[in-house]
């Protein structure tokens, strides 16, 4: 699975078109593997929130399924 880090997510303003910063991430509460991105736009003070996959990492003492 791929890795993605908070700094790497963007998104555009709707209104303006100018680029919006990434505030936070919470826990989607009803689904568990989805996160809930919010957005804000500094140049109008617009705020948008995304539901987006969460991102796991693997770590590296998981079993190799293959090789049992």
């Amino acid at each position: 699975m791929q890795e993605q880090d908070a700094a790497s997510r963007s998104a555009r303003c709707q209104k303006c078109r100018s680029d919006m910063t990434h505030v936070t991430d919470l826990p989607h509460p009803l689904a568990p593997t989805m996160v809930k991105s919010m957005f804000v736009c500094r140049a109008c003070n617009q705020t948008r929130t995304y539901i987006l996959p969460a991102y796991q990492t693997v770590s590296a003492t998981t079993p190799d399924v293959a090789a049992a």
